[in-house]
Order: structure tokens, then C-alpha cells, then sequence
């Protein structure tokens, strides 16, 4: 029958069930956690030169701002994968995994060795460390590591819930 070639499982009663929303409180719980964690990190390393502001200025122009706005491009791309875990897996989208990987090369070279026209147009002071800029990679890549683990543990809980 043609309802099964669209999808093997049922759909769940509700989209907004309790599951999915805990799923995705966790998600952003984790995402800004581990920004909390990059300014830490960053903040406590020998070459961090602090940007004097107020609280009105806007510190654009500082290294907490360009990399929590390097690892947040990372993060934006993060739902793509975890969401689809539990439907039709995301490399069989051969467009979508194009997408996704000139994505994350652009911006590799934008954390690893961006170009000085780059850094002046968009504001960005980069850590004088390479080894920094390959630990915001490593970084990035925990962060998705973590956030598929917790998305799989909603997913269990999610089907277990629904055989009962």
C-alpha cells in the first residue's frame, strides 16, 4: 500500500509533544552551554587581550564576538542533522550534504586561516594561536558529537513512550 513507502512509522499524535520539546530545550541547554565554554576558554588564555566597553557599546569588533559567532555558524547547522536522526537519514539528501559540506569547509577557513579583507569586513580579531583555532574546531565537532547522543536518548525515550 502506498502509506507505507512514505513512512515506515507512524506519525506521533502531536508535534509539539512533550519529548520533542525537551528534546529541544536540551539542544539550545548544550548549544549555549558550550558557548559559555568557548568564552571561558578563550578568556583564559595567555595572549586574550580584554576589549574595554560599557554595557551600552556594542563590542562587535572584540574575540569573544567572532568566536561565538564562528561556532554559532556551526551550531545553525547542527538541527539539520540531529532532527532528521529518527527520519530519513540526512546523507541520503545528496543536495543537503553538498550544502553542508562547502558550509563547514567556508567556515573551517574562516576559523583556521581567514584572510585579512575577511577579518576587516566582518569585524573579526582571531586568536594569534593556530592550535586555539584547530581546538574551536575540535570544539565544534564535540558539540555535534553531544547533541546526537542527547538526541538519541529522545529518540529511545520517545519510542518507548509511544509502545506503550
Amino acid at each position: 500500500e502506498s502509506r507505507e513507502t512514505i513512512a515506515t512509522r507512524r506519525p506521533t499524535k502531536s508535534f509539539f509533544n512533550r519529548i520533542r520539546l525537551l528534546s529541544m530545550l536540551a539542544f539550545l541547554i548544550v548549544c549555549i552551554t558550550v558557548q559559555f565554554l568557548v568564552l571561558f576558554y578563550l578568556q583564559d588564555q595567555e595572549w586574550y587581550v580584554a576589549v574595554e566597553s560599557s554595557v551600552e557599546e556594542l563590542t562587535a569588533g572584540s574575540m569573544e564576538a567572532t568566536y561565538i559567532f564562528l561556532l554559532l555558524i556551526f551550531q545553525l547547522t547542527y538541527p539539520a542533522i540531529v532532527y532528521t536522526l529518527d527520519h530519513e537519514p540526512i546523507y541520503r539528501n545528496t543536495l543537503m550534504m553538498c550544502l553542508m559540506v562547502v558550509l563547514y569547509a567556508i567556515n573551517a577557513y574562516l576559523v583556521l586561516f581567514s584572510a585579512q579583507i575577511i577579518n576587516k569586513l566582518f569585524e573579526f580579531y582571531m586568536s594569534p594561536s593556530f592550535l586555539f583555532r584547530l581546538q574551536i574546531l575540535a570544539i565544534a565537532a564535540g558539540n555535534l558529537v553531544v547533541n546526537i547522543f542527547v538526541q538519541i536518548i529522545f529518540i529511545f525515550v520517545d519510542r518507548k513512550e509511544s509502545k506503550r
